[in-house]
């Protein structure tokens, strides 16, 4: 009996293992998030996929992978990114209503005219009116001497950081999201890219289609949204060989299922090993 439980362990420790790895799937009648998650940008000389760089962003602004949205529920990270991106077409909208911004300070708090409260997340709309404020505070506290910086110092230059993340964010500055035409050219950044397209009067396709991807995000036209995602990724990620480590590492990050396979699957080695199942049968 003991010999069919363990292999009944085995057998349900391989299966979460393959279940858990698998990356989730988009609903048809949804938009594509984790599809448009899979595109590859570069940032800080790095190919990875908008999913990895959205995590990370979102973990330096808040702490966290993914967000509350107004009704409580718990969101996805690159709906946030997306919100970000197209939030200079709407002025005032979603994103600068979801609290992601971890603020732990007291001082900084005063600075932007808020109180602390259970969880310490707070808005853009919050302290907008706060900002110039903020960014007399960064540049008195820029000039000083790493030395010299107190603790209020050290908070409102690292508030200032997540706040001009979120600006570059905003802006397209970031990431380099527009692919080389040819082997040796270089990456661009949406916006560098438009503005170079403009100058020298030619037409880019790819930030064509990337700026199509977020103009439908904004009017919520799901099919326009996923018909587009899936053309850029047809016609420019497939012919790029970076694109294979993009996407090999978004289903890695994706709801941490890799971390997950790491801490189980030496626990589950573990276990059996001591029952005598690794390496061989008793």
């Amino acid at each position: 009996m003991s010999r069919y439980f363990t292999w009944i362990v085995l057998g349900l420790a391989a299966f979460y293992v393959i279940v858990s790895m698998v990356p989730p799937r988009d609903p048809e009648n949804q938009m594509h998030l984790q599809e448009f998650g899979a595109i590859p940008v570069v940032y800080q000389g790095r190919v990875k996929p908008f999913d990895t760089l959205v995590r990370n962003s979102l973990m330096m602004i808040s702490g966290r992978q993914t967000y509350v949205d107004l009704a409580g529920s718990r969101q996805p990270a690159i709906e946030w990114l997306l919100d970000v991106m197209t939030s200079r077409l709407h002025p005032g909208g979603a994103a600068e209503k979801k609290k992601v911004f971890r603020i732990e300070n007291d001082q900084v708090l005063n600075l932007l005219g808020l109180e602390a409260r259970p969880g310490l997340l707070y808005a853009v709309e919050e302290f907008v009116g706060k900002i110039e404020d903020l960014e007399k505070e960064a540049t008195r506290a820029r000039k000083l001497e790493s030395g010299r910086r107190d603790l209020f110092d050290k908070k409102v230059l690292e508030f200032a950081e997540k706040l001009m993340l979120h600006i570059q964010l905003a802006d397209l500055a970031i990431p380099h999201a527009v692919p080389p035409q040819s082997p040796q050219g270089d990456w661009m950044t949406i916006i560098d890219k438009a503005h170079e397209a403009q100058q020298k009067g030619e037409d880019s396709p790819a930030v064509r289609s990337l700026l199509t991807i977020l103009q439908a995000y904004a009017e919520g036209k799901t099919e326009q949204f996923n018909s587009e995602v899936a053309r850029y990724r047809r016609e420019f990620v497939r012919q790029m060989s970076e694109a294979h480590a993009s996407g090999f590492e978004v289903f890695l990050t994706t709801s941490s299922r890799f971390t997950s396979a790491q801490y189980y699957t030496p626990s589950w080695a573990s276990w059996l090993a001591w029952r005598g199942w690794v390496g061989h049968n008793r």
